[in-house]
């Protein structure tokens, strides 16, 4: 869960996905981003996957698979057709140059662990 009145923009979260996940500190790999907003400045959008399924569902190879709650894109069966990109209604997907798959939020939340503003949090179970 995000709460954007409180988001700050420091973009921890967007490091500590790619740290996480692609053992390097780059937000051209994370599965969240941290926007300033062009309305107001200083506040900022957050753009993070709600695991609503949508991309799973119009996989035609089946390479989105569901681990408990959490979506994530099996590397092996991708075949980087972006049809999940186009699909997503929260534009929650996102491109690497340099990956040969999409990214998307896999629900490991270590984000929600390092955000200092608890913008981020953990949905319990």
């Amino acid at each position: 869960r995000v709460d954007e009145k409180k988001c700050i923009g420091c973009r921890i979260c967007e490091m500590t996905c790619s740290l996480v996940n692609f053992n390097e500190a780059s937000s051209k790999k994370s599965a969240i981003k941290s926007n300033e907003s062009h309305k107001t400045i200083g506040t900022f959008n957050v753009v993070y996957c709600n695991q609503c399924g949508i991309c799973a569902m119009n996989c035609p190879v089946d390479a989105i698979k569901k681990d408990g709650k959490n979506w994530w894109i099996d590397p092996d069966d991708c075949i980087n057709c972006g049809v999940c990109k186009e699909v997503c209604p929260r534009d929650a997907i996102f491109e690497s140059a340099d990956l040969s798959y999409p990214i998307k939020c896999c629900g490991c939340d270590e984000c929600a662990k390092v955000c200092p503003v608890k913008a981020i949090t953990k949905i319990e179970d």
